[in-house]
């Protein structure tokens, strides 16, 4: 009798991630620079132009920078990351409201991170989910992401202001919130 071996082969591998580290927060903009990356969704550079009346109104930083990137589905052009990386103490992009914009703006947000620049990225309840495995993908799990309501396009500016009048809490939090909360906060589901 011929003795017969079968191999059976696993072709998964196991992943070894090693997570990207975060920048380091300051505890305060106040007399900082507040950069703002609008990705050309529509109504998002609304939402932005509130948040940064009232981040200048509550928080005082002595600069707010305002950069457009022309597509919503593409990284930001390296300038631009790189002149945010540079001036800004802090960058808050929006947003992400659809699968590819909601990727960029993730990515966006990661590009700034590795470049010491704490960033928040501002994406609708619906494609939230998204958002976190994108972070999650590009090894960055605990990513600060601000969760408004769908949807942001399409609605009066009147409405988006007030959706940003809403999510000003939220968004200051994040803004003060410590590398190593945002792990934690990640890590009970609250951001």
């Amino acid at each position: 009798m011929v003795k017969r071996t079968i191999t059976i082969l696993d072709p998964t591998s196991k992943r070894r991630r090693q997570d990207i580290e975060m920048a380091p927060r300051r505890s305060t903009i106040e007399g900082g620079v507040v950069g703002f990356l609008w990705n050309d969704k529509p109504n998002a550079n609304f939402l932005l132009e509130r948040f940064a009346e009232l981040l200048v109104e509550k928080l005082g930083p002595a600069e707010i920078m305002h950069r457009h990137k022309l597509s919503a589905s593409d990284p930001a052009p390296e300038e631009i990351i790189n002149e945010l990386s540079r001036k800004c103490d802090m960058v808050i992009i929006a947003s992400g409201d659809c699968g590819s914009c909601t990727s960029y703006v993730i990515h966006d947000a990661v590009e700034l991170e590795k470049r010491r620049t704490p960033t928040v990225s501002v994406c609708t309840n619906e494609f939230l989910p998204l958002g976190r495995v994108e972070a999650e993908a590009l090894n960055m799990p605990y990513l600060a992401i601000l969760e408004i309501p769908h949807p942001l396009g399409g609605i009066k500016i009147e409405a988006v202001r007030a959706k940003a009048d809403d999510a000003i809490g939220e968004l200051i939090v994040l803004v003060r919130t410590s590398k190593e909360e945002l792990k934690e906060r990640s890590k009970r589901g609250s951001n």
